[in-house]
């Protein structure tokens, strides 16, 4: 900028600097992410390299540091005066780091390898592999120059493999793959002292074949896992990040997980394969497959012991059936520090009520700890109470009522014991779900599921109807899109066609904010919804008025 110049302050220098390289080690050395969308992670990636240019500041050719910050602008031509663009001082800003390799795409949820498989032996080349490879990802975070950085991605790639072939030389099928392989030659090659006997042979071929029946489904099902699908975008948190594993290799874990879970449950077309997976390899998805429940229990295995994590999740994990699993895993494996209710819709256009929830991974029994709850009161975070952890373990489904105090509590025992369950009295059915790979008859294909071929914007025939999704049921009113559905047992999971065409209540499962939290309404028409609702219809041998219960469901008492 000709006529203008700039002095330097010494102290701004310090400042900046000192800030620049004080961010650029936290980021460089304890910032690590996952993400499956790469737009995210690039956005991540973009956000924290801009908390570096803040800080960013020129490098001498002396080796001094000429900062962009704390600058004071002078009089042109003045002695003291320093031009940025013209000065023979000063060469280029300072370098960002590589942070691509501690920010990375990946399914957090899928890994091939569990955390604690263990490498097949463990010697003094071993010991430089895991050395070298953490080297190589220290050298990468620093170099600048391009064909070095790809160089170093090539070392990088080969030692992970490596790490990734010796962890493999121990699955259980890949050394059954190998006896019945060594037991098949040493069979077939075997030399014979003495003739052998007819039954000998028949019973020699008769082993043959077992063995090479074994064999071929065997080796079909590593085929199978390795081919899988649900393994292209998985993440191995086995060895991705070298500076979470110890000496020997081992997966150590992180001191610290904080995460936003998606709120996503089965019904959200996840393959049979990836439920199967999920079900194999997760302890809270034996009721249903629900994302944010699978991601707090992944969040609770990377830990190391004594590590902490912090989660913003949907309140209902506090209480639902589907969560006790979690809520046993959780009280049993960590000790919670606090739960914070948010009040209300945290993030916009996503109607869930949610807390946050901190506590602390532990090795030991959890002792007598007290729970902290917290509420927003919109400037102001507020204490209401604490709690022992411990008695949420006596509690049906291990509910953590932890917003009650001692007197709600005695209420709500008065309640249970002087009233009867809402299932008594009537019927309690789920949505259909309209579409889902593999389900239906005929089975659906990938392409229906993306396509629709059941929906229409008319009546198509006498089995379309009018079809509710959960946004579309009010308190006491029906908003309906204008969608109809084809009914019939070519939907993934159908249901009896009572529940559709008897009076019945529908109860859109996600809940208002306060005073109404509950959104409930009476129809006789004939309306098929989806699993983001849920029906209550009469009992055959019992009768009650819906309208009755419909008016009890969407009181502010209730809520």
């Amino acid at each position: 900028t000709s006529g203008s110049g700039f002095k330097v302050r010494p102290e701004s220098q310090r400042l900046q600097r000192t800030l620049f390289h004080e961010k650029q080690k936290l980021i460089e050395n304890c910032l690590f992410g996952v993400d499956i969308n790469p737009n995210s992670v690039k956005i991540c990636m973009l956000r924290l390299w801009i908390e570096l240019l803040k800080n960013a500041y020129y490098r001498s050719e002396g080796g001094g540091n000429e900062e962009l910050g704390g600058i004071d602008k002078v009089k042109p031509n003045s002695t003291n005066s320093t031009n940025l663009t013209n000065s023979t001082n000063l060469t280029d800003l300072e370098t960002l780091p590589n942070i691509d390799i501690n920010i990375k795409t990946g399914n957090s949820l899928i890994s091939r390898f569990p955390l604690d498989s263990n490498l097949s032996k463990f010697g003094q080349k071993e010991k430089n592999i895991i050395e070298q490879y953490r080297n190589s990802v220290r050298d990468y975070k620093k170099e600048r120059n391009r064909s070095k950085k790809k160089e170093l991605q090539n070392i990088i790639s080969s030692l992970k493999n490596d790490i990734k072939t010796d962890i493999s030389k121990k699955d259980p099928k890949l050394l059954k793959l190998n006896n019945l392989k060594n037991e098949l030659d040493k069979l077939e090659n075997q030399t014979e002292l003495f003739e052998q006997t007819k039954k000998d042979l028949k019973d020699q071929t008769a082993k043959k074949k077992k063995l090479q029946t074994e064999l071929t489904k065997l080796t079909k099902e590593i085929e199978d896992i390795r081919s899988n699908a649900i393994y292209r975008n998985a993440f191995e948190w086995r060895f991705e990040f070298p500076e979470v594993l110890n000496e020997e290799g081992e997966y150590e874990g992180f001191d610290v997980v904080i995460g936003n879970p998606p709120y996503i449950f089965a019904r959200e077309n996840f393959s049979n394969s990836l439920k199967d997976y999920y079900s194999s390899n997760y302890i809270t998805s034996q009721y249903q497959v629900n994302l944010f429940l699978l991601f707090i229990e992944r969040t609770i295995s990377i830990l190391k012991t004594q590590g902490k994590y912090s989660l913003i999740i949907p309140n209902s994990v506090l209480m639902t059936s589907s969560a006790s699993s979690l809520r046993k895993h959780l009280l049993n494996q960590t000790s919670i520090y606090s739960i914070i209710n948010l009040m209300g819709s945290t993030f916009e256009g996503v109607n869930v009520e949610t807390v946050i929830l901190t506590g602390q991974m532990t090795n030991k029994e959890v002792s007598s700890k007290k729970i902290s709850i917290y509420i927003n009161e919109g400037q102001n975070i507020k204490l209401l109470h604490s709690k022992d952890q411990n008695i949420f373990m006596l509690n049906e489904g291990y509910e953590l009522t932890v917003f009650s105090n001692e007197i709600s509590d005695q209420i709500t025992l008065k309640l249970r014991k002087n009233s009867l369950i809402l299932d008594s009295l009537v019927q309690i059915k789920a949505g259909l779900k309209a579409y889902e790979s593999g389900k239906g008859i005929p089975k659906q294909s990938p392409e229906d599921v993306k396509n629709r071929p059941f929906d229409f914007n008319y009546k198509f025939d006498k089995n379309t109807y009018k079809y509710l999704e959960g946004k579309n049921v009010g308190r006491y009113n029906l908003e309906w899109s204008g969608t109809f559905l084809r009914y019939g047992l070519h939907l993934a999971a159908p249901r009896t066609f009572d529940i559709f065409e008897d009076e019945k209540i529908i109860i859109r499962e996600i809940t208002n904010k306060k005073p109404y939290l509950i959104s409930a309404t009476y129809t006789n028409d004939i309306y098929l919804f989806n699993m983001s609702n849920i029906a209550i219809v009469s009992r055959k041998d019992f009768k009650v008025s819906l309208k009755y219960i419909l008016a009890v469901l969407n009181s502010k008492l209730i809520s």
